[in-house]
């Protein structure tokens, strides 16, 4: 198995959600290449390179803007 510059392994496939796995690789790929990310979480690569271009998801932005607007009302109750 490759490693990282440090010599750290790579990091094992995540629990969780399998669109988050694209995530990951974006922020692990400063210490490990691609290829090996994208077969330890499972991912095909054209795939990934697809969810690079697509950019932020519009759906996505508004959820999140919705929970964080939630959130700001709550914390000011309590």
């Amino acid at each position: 198995m490759s490693k990282a510059r440090d010599g750290a392994s790579p990091p094992t496939k995540p629990d969780g959600l399998w669109w988050e796995h694209p995530r990951r690789i974006l922020v692990e790929k400063a210490n490990f290449s691609v290829v090996v990310l994208c077969r330890v979480m499972q991912v095909s690569r054209s795939g990934y390179y697809a969810w690079c271009q697509r950019g932020p998801d519009p759906d996505r932005i508004r959820r999140l803007d919705m929970v964080k607007s939630i959130h700001d009302r709550i914390s000011n109750i309590f």
